[in-house]
């Protein structure tokens, strides 16, 4: 960078001594012209840290065979972010050629919503089937605990009575209610019959969050 700023310099020197038209004016002038001219990476030229003006009609590609991330970009300032990533409206900012799931890094995170997490219940209080839920229990007559892989005392409960796939027999009709509970990774069902009476019935649960 230094050998081409000081080929610049000696260039415009010359142009304008040749042209016998040399003032200590005209000398400054082309100097400070040379000077303040912003400096930029362009194809074939190094990346210029801390500069806007690095240009380039090409890819830029960075090829690696290590079992490390071939780039890292650190920004240790509390309100900055470590990448920035702008395109047109109309076109995604990034493309991959992979499907696996990133880690903090998923549908789910980007529009700041989870997949509904749910259980299907037997009659018993043992799990079936489910997504997020780690176990489900059956505490006293017509009372479970379905218990989930992350918090969900903040999210909104729906439950139906209905039986597992296994079943032979269609349940019978039934209240449902849900509730949170003291541990804020479980869901409080209780299970009444159109009499009112706590009863044992299998249910299906959704939990939103």
């Amino acid at each position: 960078m230094m050998r081409a700023t000081a080929k610049m310099l000696k260039g415009i020197f010359l142009s304008v001594w040749g042209g016998g038209k040399t003032t200590l004016l005209s000398v400054v002038v082309a100097l400070t012209l040379a000077t303040a001219t912003p400096a930029f990476g362009a194809n074939g030229k190094p990346l210029i840290m801390g500069v806007l003006t690095n240009q380039a009609t090409a890819v830029t590609r960075l090829t690696a065979n290590i079992a490390n991330p071939a780039l890292q970009i650190i920004n240790t300032n509390a309100s900055g972010t470590a990448l920035q990533l702008l395109t047109s409206t109309n076109r995604p900012p990034m493309i991959v050629n992979s499907a696996t799931k990133v880690p903090n890094l998923n549908a789910d995170k980007v529009d700041g919503k989870d997949a509904p997490l749910w259980a299907v219940v037997r009659d018993d209080g043992s799990l079936d089937r489910s997504n997020g839920a780690t176990s489900s229990r059956l505490e006293g007559v017509g009372i479970y605990t379905v218990s989930f892989n992350k918090p969900v005392q903040n999210c909104a409960y729906t439950a139906t009575i209905g039986g597992d796939y296994n079943s032979a027999t269609v349940p019978s009709d039934g209240i449902v209610k849900v509730m949170n509970s003291s541990n804020v990774n479980d869901v409080t069902v209780r299970v009444v019959n159109l009499g009112g009476f706590d009863t044992e019935r299998g249910f299906h649960l959704v939990v939103n969050c």
